[in-house]
């Protein structure tokens, strides 16, 4: 009877300790998902912020548009801070498996919290402000990301308040 239940014991653990193995390696997969997803996105806002300067280098003469153009450019340089803050939380919960110390929780709430304001400064740009007689390039693109960013980000900041 002796020998039968250690090999239902030593059976069990070959069991838990497989299924610990598969565990870790479907984790091991989905850390390799999270970290291509954040680059694919770092990559593809630091080209549009490039390629935003590019187009910008030679039009930053025109003044009726100066203030959409400063906007756009801080916009995208939010939008990678934002995504590095984030890629940094995730790195860490992924790694420690704990929770994420609050001073580091901090700065992606602030940069939130900068993101909001900057977007009603983008109301003011886009709606109030005088802006060119024919339609420009900065117009454009501000509106694009003005909206984006209403129907992106303001959901998550009204779910965060609540």
């Amino acid at each position: 009877m002796e020998a039968a239940e250690a090999e239902a014991i030593a059976l069990q653990i070959q069991r838990d300790l497989n299924e610990e193995a598969e565990n870790l390696r479907r984790d091991r997969r989905m850390a390799v998902s999270v970290y291509v997803f954040y680059g694919f996105c770092l990559v593809g806002f630091s080209a549009c912020l490039i390629a935003l300067l590019a187009l910008y280098n030679n039009d930053w003469g025109r003044s009726c548009d100066v203030g959409m153009k400063v906007w756009s450019v801080v916009w995208l340089a939010r939008m990678i801070l934002q995504l590095i803050c984030n890629t940094a939380v995730t790195a860490w919960r992924m790694r420690a498996g704990t929770s994420v110390p609050r001073a580091m929780m901090l700065l992606p709430r602030l940069v939130h919290a900068f993101g909001f304001t900057w977007w009603l400064l983008g109301v003011e740009q886009l709606f109030f402000e005088p802006s060119c007689e024919e339609p420009t390039l900065a117009r454009t693109v501000s509106q694009v990301m003005f909206w984006m960013t209403g129907t992106i980000y303001l959901i998550p900041f009204v779910v965060y308040t609540l």
